[in-house]
């Protein structure tokens, strides 16, 4: 290729939400590609027994902009597949798929990912889905989360999945 030096570089991918269902699917497969694959976890211990010794681990919080900064370094494909969970009410909609996701985009300008690829959700548009009165206005918040990608400068990709099964 006549980006010499660049090149293998250029094969960083920065995964997160890894070792979640969609995450571990997208590690396999970036990693069966050729791709290096770096997961952003915020236990690397609790990841590694996940997603085991083949790939590499950066510890950060998309909760902490200056973690990802760090993170990023040397990427040139960021992919989120973050989400909040119920069980810990500080990973709420609006910490994680919007002020995360903003995060993300912030250090991802930051540090010049060339591709930032994001999984959104199906129906975000739609501010009376059943989700949202279900789930603390998750939609709304993924929406408000893609338009912050949008807004950050950063070629994007957005993917809006109908629905995840817990299934390849």
């Amino acid at each position: 290729s006549s980006m010499g030096t660049a090149d293998a570089e250029s094969r960083i991918v920065l995964v997160a939400g890894a070792t979640g269902g969609t995450g571990r699917t997208l590690v396999n497969n970036l990693t069966a590609d050729g791709y290096m694959v770096r997961a952003l976890v915020r236990d690397e211990k609790t990841a590694r027994a996940v997603l085991g010794d083949s790939i590499d681990y950066a510890v950060g919080d998309v909760r902490n902009v200056e973690s990802l900064i760090s993170a990023m370094q040397g990427v040139s494909y960021v992919i989120s597949a973050i989400g909040s969970t119920r069980a810990d009410p500080s990973n709420n909609p609006e910490a994680v798929d919007y002020a995360g996701v903003k995060n993300m985009a912030t250090a991802a300008a930051q540090t010049g990912v060339r591709q930032f690829v994001l999984v959104s959700s199906s129906g975000v548009t739609q501010k009376d889905h059943f989700l949202n009165k279900a789930f603390d206005n998750v939609l709304i918040w993924k929406f408000k989360g893609e338009n912050a990608l949008r807004e950050s400068g950063v070629p994007y990709t957005i993917v809006r999945p109908g629905g995840l099964v817990n299934t390849p």
